[in-house]
């Protein structure tokens, strides 16, 4: 006789759903940092393409120092939100 096994997922607590945000929010601003930096470097193209070139910086209303602030605070409140998360955002909880 086959012992029958509980195939439910394990009670991790009420912090899971909490923990899925963080992470999902931590990825948001480490991938905009990278739109943001696209955006600079590419910006001469942009200002030639249809579509992009009313972007805002390929349209020149925001400036390549400003750009390049605005992707260093989306990187140290990346830093900030993986520190919130106890570094879980990428790998098993403990």
């Amino acid at each position: 006789m086959a012992e029958e096994r509980d195939h439910r997922l394990p009670d991790t607590g009420r912090r899971q759903p909490l923990d899925i945000g963080w992470a999902i929010g931590v990825f948001v601003l480490a991938s905009s940092i990278g739109h943001v930096v696209n955006d600079v470097a590419d910006r001469e193209r942009g200002r030639l393409h249809p579509a992009k070139r009313s972007r805002p910086i390929a349209a020149g209303r925001a400036s390549v120092p400003l750009a390049l602030l605005c992707a260093v605070v989306l990187a140290v409140r990346t830093a900030a939100g993986t520190a919130a998360c106890g570094g879980r955002a990428g790998g098993a909880s403990t």
